[in-house]
């Protein structure tokens, strides 16, 4: 089952619109390629969460007494940093906070040290360490052993080959989930980010490569490339079972299908 694509939508700033206008003289197709440039130029998942930080900041601002977005000075920000720890918001709030209301600075030619002062960053670094602490810990799951894969392929999957609708979904993904990561090295939420598209049958035809669009050292999102090879010698055959897995899913190798692969695993 295909999962449901978030819907973003990303706002430009004021100032953005404003200099687009200035210097297009009311060319539309500029300003509209222009748009596409401004918000193309951070990753989507950083910009979403800018926006976020940006419209909290912005109604703080606001509603304030004493404060005025316009300014956007020290004691606007300070202020703002304040209400964040007494409104205990999350570790990953204060990661994205300062970058947010930096890119808001830029936008403006402020200097950016005339308002993050030695003083706000320390503000911003006890709100860090204490947010920090309330943090569960993290727990990872630990790799399904070689001999547990195995044994669930020889029991729910192959027997299964010639019908393959008989062959249970979820204890199928578990297992493609596992021999994906196993083969690959990948992490879990690059695995997470894979979509039918991603997948290739390789020009020997004794592989399929798959494109991870999400890696983690990949600056410029253009994927690291890693293969899944047919084994007919081990139980656990990578390509084999990618090759079941489409099939039984409903998924086709083309640049057209854009469904999830990932879905919730249990490990059973």
């Amino acid at each position: 089952m295909e999962r449901p694509k978030k819907k973003v939508r990303y706002e430009m700033e004021e100032e953005e619109l404003l200099f687009l206008k200035l210097i297009t003289d009311g060319n539309l197709e500029l300003q509209e390629a222009g748009k596409d440039m401004f918000i193309g130029h951070r990753a989507k998942g950083t910009m979403e969460g800018y926006n976020i930080v940006q419209k909290r900041f912005k109604t703080f601002c606001d509603e304030t007494t004493g404060l005025s977005y316009k300014v956007l000075g020290i004691k606007e920000v300070s202020r703002y940093v304040i209400d964040c720890k007494i409104r205990k918001v999350p570790y990953s709030y204060w990661m994205k906070l300062k970058p947010a209301i930096v890119k808001l600075l830029d936008i403006r030619n402020v200097d950016k040290d005339t308002v993050f002062t030695t003083m706000v960053d320390k503000l911003i670094q006890g709100g860090k360490r204490e947010a920090s602490e309330r943090r569960p810990p993290v727990k990872k799951m630990e790799a399904l052993a070689q001999e547990c894969i195995e044994k669930g392929l020889k029991k729910y999957v192959w027997p299964y080959v010639e019908d393959i609708m008989k062959i249970d979904l979820m204890k199928l993904r578990t297992l493609f989930r596992w021999v994906v990561a196993r083969h690959t090295l990948c992490r879990f939420d690059s695995f997470s980010y894979l979509q039918a598209k991603h997948f290739e049958v390789s020009s020997c035809r004794t592989a399929i490569n798959v494109t991870f669009p999400k890696g983690k050292t990949d600056q410029f999102r253009n994927g690291e490339v890693k293969p899944l090879y047919m084994n007919q010698d081990s139980v656990i055959n990578p390509m084999l079972l990618t090759l079941v897995y489409f099939r039984r899913c409903g998924y086709a190798m083309d640049q057209a299908d854009e469904s999830y692969i990932n879905c919730m695993i249990k490990r059973t």
